[in-house]
């Protein structure tokens, strides 16, 4: 056998499969960067949502115009209405972010289940409305699902009582 062969097979062996190396780094890149945009979407996205959110928490006028624009103008609400269906609003809006963080492999299962039953007695008062809201303003019914699966299961936050340091 020729030797001369042999290091030719060899080298071209070697060039396939540094060609192939070369492809799969590349498609890790693509992968990695498309993910990256999508989470940058998601998070800003997000982020810009609920600074308007807050902002309208912010003037009585825009909870009662927000509520109008939903609703239509035969809807009158008070502004304390308003403000407690944006305060649960804002809530479910976290809770849905920890959610796509979730979805994304940003945080573990756990990690999101952690967080969730952290904010989740925050609404629990309101369950009726949060189902409303769940499926009637535009939510995920995979995030839907998760969270009437867990509402059932969260007590109901108990303020200390007039006088307690709550320590």
């Amino acid at each position: 056998m020729d030797l001369n062969l042999v290091f030719q097979g060899l080298q071209a062996a070697g060039q396939v499969m540094a060609a192939g190396a070369a492809i799969y780094a590349v498609l890790l890149v693509h992968s990695y960067t498309r993910r990256k945009d999508r989470v940058d979407f998601l998070r800003n996205m997000w982020h810009e949502q609920q600074l308007t959110n807050y902002h309208a928490l912010s003037s009585e006028g825009v909870l009662r115009d927000f509520e109008t624009i939903v609703y239509g103008k035969g809807h009158d609400v008070s502004t304390d209405t308003a403000r407690k269906y944006f305060i649960l609003f804002v809530n479910l809006n976290k809770m849905q972010s920890y959610w796509f963080a979730k979805e994304n492999s940003l945080i573990s299962e756990k990690e999101c289940d952690d967080f969730m039953r952290k904010s989740l007695p925050l609404i629990k008062r309101e369950e009726d409305l949060v189902k409303y809201f769940l499926k009637e303003r535009g939510y995920y019914a995979e995030f839907a699902t998760m969270i009437l699966e867990l509402l059932p299961h969260v007590p109901f936050v108990t303020p200390p009582s007039a006088g307690s340091t709550g320590g």
